[in-house]
């Protein structure tokens, strides 16, 4: 990894990572946060194999090393339980998702966690998922991450059985009209 990409991909995981030493990073002194990048890397390019492979990769050397925070370790965790569910396997994406929401719960991974949920069935806890995944990307009264799942969610065809329940229709005009 060069780096301009390296530092690149640092910046991507500041938020999960604040104060990270990026040149620790570069230099060979971290590598679980390195091996953490290659993660990022592969998911920004939308490989979905390759996330996998590095997200184990770096799993392994934070059963090792134990260097990572639990926000750090939650985008692990999600990047890999989104990949999975990008190869429509569900049911292995669900405990990896459920994980990462306990370490990271953010509005991308408790999206992902009501796909999941809806494709199995679990539609109660498919809407209680697309709940927090809107109140997540609404925290502190911005709306962005809200806004975002509330207009992917309308055509996303791994929440169509949650789209047909009455709870999502009560949250989507709960959040439209804060929005």
């Amino acid at each position: 990894m060069n780096a301009m990409l390296a530092v690149s991909l640092f910046a991507l995981s500041a938020a999960a990572a604040p104060g990270a030493d990026v040149e620790a990073v570069l230099d060979g002194r971290d590598p679980v946060r390195a091996q953490m990048l290659k993660t990022i890397a592969a998911f920004e390019e939308h490989d979905s194999p390759a996330v996998v492979r590095e997200a184990d990769k770096t799993l392994k050397l934070e059963a090792k090393h134990k260097k990572l925070k639990p926000r750090e370790l939650g985008l692990v965790y999600s990047m890999k339980g989104i990949a999975v569910l990008f190869e429509d396997k569900a049911k292995a994406a669900l405990p990896i998702l459920e994980k990462a929401s306990t370490l990271s719960p953010d509005s991308r991974t408790f999206y992902n966690l009501a796909c999941a949920q809806s494709v199995l069935g679990k539609l109660p806890e498919a809407e209680a998922s697309f709940r927090k995944s809107l109140e997540a990307g609404a925290k502190d009264g911005r709306f962005g991450d809200a806004v975002y799942y509330m207009r992917e969610s309308r055509t996303d065809a791994q929440l169509a059985a949650l789209r047909a329940r009455p709870g999502y229709a009560k949250v989507m005009k709960e959040f439209g009209s804060k929005n």
